[in-house]
């Protein structure tokens, strides 16, 4: 289910990109063996879905059916300093911001996989308090000021779709990052020309 979101997705930018570039479309190109009728019923339902809970309350929903880790103190010393826009000072800030997150989910002792999400200022410096959820999901708060949102992923998977949705649709918000409790990273940022638009490996969706 989750190769068929994708793969809606991803027709759908293609569609956009044809109509864009004023191309005639050719199906024989984006045939995919195995997605028929019922599969993408099934994907078209998924993206629905994520669309409604990305506008309910501020939740993020991620994916379950992966399983969830524990953090660990080694996690989080051995975490990759994430390839993100900016110069080696700012990577460094972001960097230590995606650690003390996921400090603060080790030192919270809750069940494994319930999420933290923290917001901060274009100068990494944290804005409130961490928001605490539950287990696959969490809320980011949406601050006046241009911020950037991290929140951690107990399954250490990528961004799902819903955390997608929310960056495209808030005007503040410059960048999205989902640091798994594992120590990977997957991240949007708005890019320099005020962009949010391009697909998993244009946008630095891991870096590690």
């Amino acid at each position: 289910d989750r190769a068929s979101v994708k793969l809606k997705k991803q027709e759908g930018k293609l569609k956009d990109w044809i109509k864009e570039k004023e191309l005639t479309p050719d199906p024989s190109r984006v045939q995919t063996g195995g997605f028929g009728r019922s599969v993408s019923q099934k994907a078209v339902w998924a993206n629905k879905k994520g669309l409604k809970n990305a506008a309910d309350g501020g939740r993020i929903y991620s994916d379950r059916g992966t399983g969830n880790y524990p953090v660990t103190r080694q996690t989080i010393e051995k975490m990759p300093i994430p390839n993100v826009p900016g110069d080696s000072y700012f990577r460094a800030q972001y960097h230590a911001a995606c650690q003390d997150l996921l400090r603060e989910v080790m030192e919270s002792n809750t069940e494994a996989g319930t999420e933290f999400s923290g917001v901060f200022n274009m100068a990494m410096e944290q804005i409130g308090e961490y928001r605490r959820g539950s287990v696959g999901r969490v809320g980011i708060d949406n601050p006046d000021e241009m911020y950037n949102a991290l929140h951690n992923h107990g399954s250490d998977s990528t961004l799902s779709y819903p955390d997608i949705a929310r960056f495209v649709n808030r005007d503040n918000q410059m960048s999205i990052g989902a640091v798994g409790n594992r120590g990977s990273f997957y991240g949007l940022f708005m890019t320099a020309d005020g962009d949010r638009d391009g697909d998993a490996e244009d946008l630095r969706m891991k870096t590690q």
